[in-house]
């Protein structure tokens, strides 16, 4: 399910040589690969990996992937091309269903999330919580809230896991401390909006505790002071484990979209060829028996001689044809267009789609071709 790899731009901290990537090397990976902040990762899995050291809890994951796409520019713009490199045979219905993008989007963030888990698999909880903080507090951090969201996001961590030191630099003030049942934990932290907008974290204003009977910060259940969108859903690291959604054949096409487009491809073709018949029998007749005559007495001609009749029957005849010509072709394509997708996969398709389109149509005129051929020829001797 890798549909692109990851956009060069500019970042905190990147290599101008990073920056200069083209467009079109965005892809195919789940995580953006000019990441400075997976540089890092990579470092401390060089230096500091301890085999058998779990990954972060889902939770702390999932507000993580949030926060590098609110806070970190090349993350930013991944996310924000990932509406560019959709699937070819998935486009219609990310366009036009509501219900089919909102679940592509969390797909997109599910593996992103995954990935991410994946990479920090191993490398202790406290190194990972230094890196962030050295580079998005110290080393360029270009948003006055992105210490604030830090210190929401350690708070993501079980007891042993959070960099307690860490935290104390990054609170305004010392937390108010409380008991275990005075409050209630925060379990929607992270919003993914109606298309790869950013992610809503939780408010720079939430409520940050100290329980003292779990000897652990966290972060309180409060009134949101922002407005959600409406379309925004909640994710959470109970979603990481959902069944994504496989954009294929099965989501596209079926007996009654291919009956609908079979209908239009009629309809169309039938209007069409009846109009245009007569226009072209007159235009044919100009060139061959009446050279120079003008179109209009040309008309007229052969509206009051005999010929009124063979007109008629050549436009019954070509409207059976092409009648026949769009109930083939119009479902033929759009099942070609899928059919080679589906054996060539969707990274193929996406790469070669200009060369899919032009096979798919090829294929379909083909089989139009042949069932217009016999009706073609009546109207030739008509």
């Amino acid at each position: 399910r890798a549909f692109m790899n990851a956009v060069a731009a500019t970042t905190l901290g990147a290599a101008p040589a990073a920056q200069a990537m083209d467009a079109k090397d965005l892809v195919r990976t789940d995580l953006p690969r000019s990441s400075v902040f997976l540089d890092d990762i990579a470092e401390l899995q060089s230096k500091e990996m301890r085999p058998g050291v779990p990954a972060p809890p889902p939770d702390f994951v999932v507000y993580l992937t949030a926060f590098l796409i609110n806070y970190d520019a090349v993350w930013y713009r991944w996310w924000q091309l990932q509406k560019k490199v959709v699937p070819m045979y998935f486009k219609p219905k990310y366009r036009y269903d509501y219900q089919a993008r909102k679940q592509y989007v969390r797909d997109r963030f599910r593996a992103s999330s995954v990935a991410l888990s994946n990479e920090l698999q191993g490398i202790p909880p406290e190194a990972i919580c230094r890196a962030l903080f050295v580079r998005y507090t110290r080393g360029g951090g270009r948003f006055p809230s992105a210490s604030r969201q830090l210190l929401l996001l350690f708070t993501q961590l079980p007891r042993e896991m959070q960099p307690m030191q860490l935290m104390e630099q990054l609170a305004r003030e010392p937390p108010r401390r409380v008991a275990h049942q005075d409050y209630v934990l925060t379990t929607e932290n992270v919003y993914l909006k109606d298309g790869f907008y950013i992610p809503q974290l939780l408010p720079d204003g939430s409520t940050v505790v100290y329980d003292v009977d779990e000897d652990k910060w966290a972060t309180a259940v409060t009134r949101r002071i922002f407005k959600l969108a409406p379309t925004a859903t909640s994710f959470s690291g109970r979603d990481l484990n959902a069944i994504p959604l496989v954009p294929g054949m099965e989501t596209d096409f079926t007996p009654i979209s291919a009956g609908i487009l079979a209908l239009c491809g009629c309809l169309a073709c039938l209007v069409t060829h009846v109009v245009v018949q007569p226009l072209d029998m007159i235009k044919t007749r100009q060139q061959t028996v009446s050279r120079g005559e003008p179109f209009l007495k040309v008309a007229t001609d052969m509206v009051t001689s005999d010929q009124f009749g063979s007109v008629l029957l050549a436009a019954a005849s070509e409207a059976v044809g092409y009648a026949c010509y769009g109930l083939v072709i119009y479902p033929s394509f759009e099942l070609g267009k899928l059919w080679l997708a589906g054996q060539i996969g969707p990274v193929a398709a996406d790469e070669y789609r200009v060369f899919l389109v032009l096979l798919a149509s090829t294929f379909a005129s083909s089989l139009g071709c042949v069932v217009t051929t016999p009706w073609e020829a009546c109207k030739i001797r008509i």
